[in-house]
């Protein structure tokens, strides 16, 4: 993250703030091969608090699903320093000193609490993820992914996307929706979306589509490793909702 610069609107609280650089893709989610340039490009001006806050929180997911990232397969894939970094960063072995190493151990107990038996069970699988081949399915274990984490990444992506592309800051105007669905139960719309929206790759882990009908309503498919797809719809609320709910005017100031 860079030094304080001056102030701009955040764009996830909406404060005009002294400025910080969101990346947009969190860093640590670039294969290391990414050059530097490629991931400084894709910033955004976010508060100290709101980058803080939502950078715990995607750190925190790419721990838990760079632990379920298939080790076998994914060495011979671009993104194969991915589940390594995770790995690196619990080993308190690796650690610079007694405090970090006290950390690193304390983040390792958090995640074996959380970890469980699958019992070659399907249920609650997230999408893309699931069990590794080479191992039988009633002998591989699960780690539980907080509901609220993939939906905090998710909704900062797109905020961050609609600023870099339209200069567009999302206020309470919009309704902003994120959803993780199995690819094939939601055909028509990807399809719908790859044939009306502008693809962007940025780097072998980022990938994006976005349709824009009359600038109003937004459909969004993002990749990332190919393995986390995040779908999203935006859409600008009927002017009739804003005058039943006058609030989001003051919520903006």
């Amino acid at each position: 993250m860079s030094k304080t610069r001056s102030k701009e609107r955040c764009i996830h609280c909406l404060k005009i703030e002294e400025r910080t650089d969101d990346h947009i893709l969190p860093k640590s989610y670039y294969p290391t091969s990414v050059p530097g340039k490629v991931k400084n490009q894709w910033v955004a001006p976010a508060c100290q608090k709101c980058n803080n806050d939502l950078g715990k929180a995607e750190e925190e997911l790419l721990t838990l699903f760079g632990l379920c990232l298939n080790c076998r397969t994914d060495n011979i894939s671009p993104t194969s320093s991915i589940s390594q970094k995770v790995l690196q960063s619990l080993n308190p072995q690796a650690a610079r000193d007694e405090r970090e190493r006290k950390i690193r151990e304390a983040r390792s107990r958090k995640i074996l609490q959380s970890i469980f038996p699958t019992k070659g069970s399907t249920n609650g699988i997230f999408p893309n993820f699931g069990y590794h081949a080479g191992w039988v399915p009633e002998g591989q274990r699960g780690v539980l992914i907080p509901a609220d984490l993939p939906e905090k990444v998710g909704r900062k992506l797109i905020k961050g996307i609609e600023y870099k592309i339209d200069g567009r800051y999302i206020d309470n105007s919009f309704d902003l929706n994120v959803y993780f669905c199995h690819e094939d139960t939601i055909c028509d719309v990807i399809s719908l979306i790859r044939k009306n929206g502008q693809k962007h790759t940025i780097a072998p882990s980022f990938e994006f589509y976005r349709v824009a009908f009359e600038r109003r309503y937004f459909l969004y498919e993002i990749r990332i490793w190919d393995k986390f797809v995040i779908y999203g719809s935006m859409m600008k609320k009927p002017w009739w909702r804003l005058i039943l709910n006058p609030w989001h005017l003051l919520s903006n100031i």
